[in-house]
């Protein structure tokens, strides 16, 4: 089969006429204008592309590289530029209402890479009103609807991305022990160590303490004793004790065993002791109180302790 050049010539013109994708838009704000108001339009496109805005009294039968466009033969170029870097332009546009009866004139955006706009790319066409003329038929905005019912709550979102995490928490109790008392005699008015224990601090800690005895009056004249806990450090100095906590009996000559105990973390004076890294020695401290005479005693009991991390 052979083809003359004439059919060749032919078909590369129309294929250099092939309608672009429809990619340009182009709105206009407001709809309606007096004779010599001018209308503001926005086009947005391919940024760098080139760009014209035409007017016409008709909305069609006119058509340019292939494209049919939304104006007629009498065309005219109302503006032109660049759309910038991020595909848009806004320029101001005058309907050519002054000394004429039009009631309205239409618009376009046009786009191309090309500065002859072959291939073109056309918005869709948007209608301006002479509002001299049609002012009258153009009320005032409605009330508003009533409002719907709110509809279904749509499909959660598809989950985030994990957070970072936070810092963490205090340190928890990290160590402690428990020694038994002895049955130990108890001078009268005097104090004197039950029980001691080494705590090793490995951190920054405060010292929870606890101690327990019985005191029994034996042939004392004590009406009573009392247990308290303290910290010393490897030179023998007291950094921290507790509170004393008592007990007593009814009178000389009662044989009851009376129960005495503590528990607190370790104070200096009125704030909590936070023993810094280091060897102590912890002692449970009895002391007698009354008449002075005798020796009384304490029967069993324990010191405990537990280190608890510092805030």
């Amino acid at each position: 089969m052979r083809v003359s050049m004439s059919t060749w010539c032919i078909v590369i013109l129309l294929a250099s006429v092939t309608p672009a994708a429809a990619q340009t838009s182009f709105a206009v704000s407001p709809s309606a204008v007096g004779p010599g108001e001018a209308v503001t339009a926005d086009i947005s496109g391919p940024g760098g592309h080139h760009f014209a805005v035409i007017g016409s009294a008709v909305n069609a039968g006119m058509a340019y590289g292939g494209v049919p466009l939304a104006v007629g033969i009498d065309v005219v170029i109302l503006a032109q530029g660049r759309l910038d870097g991020s595909g848009h332009a806004r320029v101001n546009v005058l309907p050519p209402f002054v000394g004429t009866v039009l009631d309205r004139y239409y618009l376009q955006a046009v786009t191309s890479p090309s500065a002859s706009f072959l291939p073109p790319s056309t918005s869709p066409g948007k209608v301006v009103r002479n509002s001299d003329l049609v002012g009258d038929l153009i009320g005032p905005p409605g009330p508003q609807g009533p409002t719907r019912p709110q509809g279904p709550i749509g499909p959660s979102g598809p989950q985030g991305a994990t957070g970072p995490m936070g810092p963490p928490g205090p340190p928890g109790i990290s160590s402690g022990t428990t020694v038994a008392v002895p049955v130990s005699s108890l001078p009268a008015c005097d104090h004197v160590v039950l029980a001691s224990a080494t705590v090793l601090v490995g951190a920054p800690s405060k010292i929870f303490a606890s101690g327990r005895a019985s005191f029994y009056q034996n042939t004392s004249s004590l009406s009573g004793a009392g247990l308290s806990v303290e910290l010393r450090t490897q030179t023998n100095t007291v950094v921290a004790t507790s509170m004393w906590a008592n007990g007593g009996v009814s009178g000389v000559g009662d044989t009851a065993y009376v129960p005495i105990s503590l528990g607190e973390i370790l104070k200096d004076g009125s704030q909590d002791y936070v023993a810094a890294p280091g060897s102590y020695v912890l002692n449970l401290i009895g002391g007698g109180y009354g008449l002075c005479s005798g020796t009384g005693a304490v029967i069993g009991g324990s010191l405990t302790y537990l280190l608890v991390g510092a805030p």
